[in-house]
């Protein structure tokens, strides 16, 4: 009942239309018990015609007279188009209901993955560094794809199915409550003896497949990122031994968790031949003429030959949603503890559209620590507009921190950063919209150069002139120019295709093409040859007083242009 209920609140403004379709089961219902109606006449049109006339002129609730003069043999027909029609309209509107159940499906994948998506990039930075790539990768991908191509799919055919084997039922108990009630009290016992032994099963069973998965990913992302030193120092086979492991608990459990599946299937087919015998001896027992006892025979033999798919079905469909019980947990606690997150990304977008000169900044008595060790111990400085700061230190002294601190990725555990005389996370995305930050893992993907430099692949919405300026301020516009395809060069997916210098300046155009006032370059000219190196520094220099520049290096060379230079040295900076 958690699970539905979960399940519910995910899918929130769909389940209405998701349960109008699971009720329109009934209609299908209706056509189900009509066919099955129709056995009982159509046994007895065989066996005694003048019986079956009789019964209709006694029970159809129309002028029936008509049946009195039509020919048996015409009344076969009759019948055997009704049976063929209302199977036929039966399965046409399970199919339509079915592909618009599936659609929906669909529909609230994407939706869910849309949300995924922004959910991780709203994330503070703090929650970030604390996430896996392959987290994301996992959510929308296993997550979504078990439940909504498995659960939601599972939880319609268990209405559905359940709607029609209780009109079924219940047309059966009009017919012979005690064959019925026997039949029902089977079917339970079936029931209760699957669902005792593997309910716990199922769900950890789901739980070892989900989290199988999140390890492939971390595997895969582990290959790929230490390619060369596996390659070099051969451990190949030690990495393909913990792939292997995975792989089998993988394959084991998956075996265990369909063989389970489908054990109802094999219960009830056995079970055939016992309903079938319970229902000719009761019928021997209770009817009180055999020449009743055939066509009620083959009422409750066509009707079990029903029955007994539905009920697989509905058992199937409660294990898989049990078996998912990983996925709705998951996708449950993601939306749950994001959603603060996920609504403030909506209301911070009119804010970001707004942007505001830089004239200058102040750190003010600023300390950050992370899991209660002491990073940054109280640092104060101020940075005036044109002006270029170096910041140098020893790997590990609180360099990057800093300037997570500064763009407003952290939040200062002590002090205030602030910015034309406001505090920055007053609004942040103001601030943030007037600094370029490169990195020295410099953000480039498997697109062409223009839209890693543009960030946009709508030609009408870039603006080409400052797409060449931008090329030429970081020195790649005769690069691009040589190239096949010039700037329409795709990049591979790993961006392999360029030299690692070459990605370094990509980003450093893209920085130009946005036009920031702001640009921090934090380890990022480290790729580029020195000649270069000095050439955009010296770049940056004529462009002194439109922009304001902070270069983290621990190459003091590069800081030599700037105005002041700051030392970071145990939690603190001296000035040079």
């Amino acid at each position: 009942m958690k699970s539905l209920n979960k399940i519910f609140a995910i899918i929130d403004e769909k389940k209405f239309k998701f349960l109008l379709l699971s009720l329109g089961s009934l209609l299908s219902s209706i056509f189900d018990i009509i066919g099955i109606g129709i056995v009982g006449p159509l046994v007895i049109s065989f066996l005694d015609p003048t019986l079956l006339q009789n019964l209709l002129v006694k029970y159809l609730p129309f002028n029936s007279d008509y049946f009195l003069e039509i020919s048996n043999s015409n009344l076969i027909i009759m019948l055997c188009i009704i049976l063929l029609l209302a199977f036929t309209l039966k399965s046409l509107i399970s199919f339509l209901i079915a592909k618009e159940i599936i659609k929906v499906g669909f529909e609230i994948q994407k939706e869910l993955r849309n949300k995924f998506i922004q959910i991780f990039q709203n994330l503070s930075y703090e929650d970030f560094i604390k996430k896996k790539t392959s987290e994301l990768l996992h959510a929308i991908n296993h997550l979504t794809i078990v439940f909504c191509q498995n659960t939601i799919v599972k939880i319609f055919i268990l209405f559905s199915e359940t709607i029609i084997l209780f009109s079924v039922v219940i047309f059966l108990f009009f017919i012979n409550a005690k064959i019925t009630i026997l039949i029902l009290f089977t079917l339970s016992l079936i029931y209760l003896f699957y669902f005792y032994f593997i309910r716990k099963k199922l769900s950890q069973y789901g739980t070892i497949l989900g989290e199988a998965d999140q390890k492939f990913l971390d595997f895969g992302k582990i290959t790929m990122e230490g390619f060369k030193e596996i390659r070099i120092l051969q451990k190949e086979q030690f990495f393909f031994g913990r792939y292997k492991k995975i792989s089998k608990n993988f394959s084991d459990t998956h075996l265990k968790y369909d063989t389970t599946l489908i054990l109802p299937k094999f219960l009830l087919e056995s079970s055939i031949i016992l309903v079938i015998m319970i229902m000719t001896i009761s019928i021997v027992l209770f009817s009180e003429s055999s020449s009743k006892s055939i066509p009620l025979i083959g009422i409750f033999a066509v009707s079990a030959a029903r029955i007994i798919p539905l009920v697989y079905n509905i058992l199937n469909s409660i294990g898989t949603i049990i078996g998912s019980s990983y996925s709705i947990e998951k996708i449950d606690k993601i939306l749950n503890q994001n959603k603060i997150n996920f609504n403030q990304e909506q209301t911070d977008k009119s804010n970001s559209e707004r942007k505001y000169k830089f004239s200058n900044i102040e750190i003010k008595n600023v300390s950050f620590d992370y899991d209660k060790t002491n990073i940054i111990d109280d640092i104060s400085l101020n940075i005036k507009k044109g002006e270029i700061i170096g910041i140098s230190g020893d790997s590990g002294s609180g360099k990057t921190t800093l300037i997570n601190l500064i763009i407003g990725f952290l939040k200062p555990k002590k002090g205030k950063i602030i910015v034309n005389n406001h505090d920055i996370f007053e609004d942040l995305k103001t601030w943030q919209s007037t600094i370029s930050y490169i990195s020295q893992q410099n953000f480039v993907y498997g697109a062409s150069i223009l839209e890693n430099v543009t960030l946009e692949n709508n030609i009408d919405k870039i603006n080409t002139d400052k797409f060449y300026n931008a090329l030429k301020s970081a020195h790649l516009y005769d690069f691009v120019k040589q190239l096949k395809d010039k700037e329409n060069t795709i990049l591979s997916d790993n961006v392999l295709n360029i030299s690692g210098g070459q990605k370094q300046r990509i980003a450093i155009a893209r920085s130009f093409y946005f036009d920031r006032d702001f640009i921090i370059l934090d380890e990022s000219l480290n790729a580029l040859q020195e000649d270069l190196q000095e050439q955009i520094i010296r770049d940056l220099k004529k462009n002194q007083n439109e922009l304001t520049v902070i270069i983290v290096s621990h190459y003091k060379k590069n800081l030599s242009i700037c105005d002041k230079i700051f030392d970071m040295n145990n939690k603190s900076f001296n000035y040079i």
